[in-house]
């Protein structure tokens, strides 16, 4: 947090971390884990101020070779 003085201070161990579903659970220290592929959203609330967070879990393609476009 930046506060009105302009000093900046960690207050992870002060906010709150609500996930939209039960695919992830957060530790108190911010640290998200998701049990599964799939989207969440992590929304985090400290004092009045809230930010969301969007996380996704992409499975495992073993032999997955991308074949997109070349780069230009």
């Amino acid at each position: 947090a930046v506060l009105p003085n302009g000093t900046r201070r960690d207050v992870t161990d002060l906010a709150l971390f609500e996930p939209s579903n039960l695919l992830a659970t957060v530790a108190n220290d911010g640290t998200a884990t998701l049990s599964d592929p799939g989207e969440v959203t992590v929304t985090v609330r400290y004092l009045e101020h809230q930010v969301p967070v969007r996380l996704a879990l992409v499975p495992d393609r073993p032999g997955f070779t991308w074949s997109g476009p070349e780069p230009a």
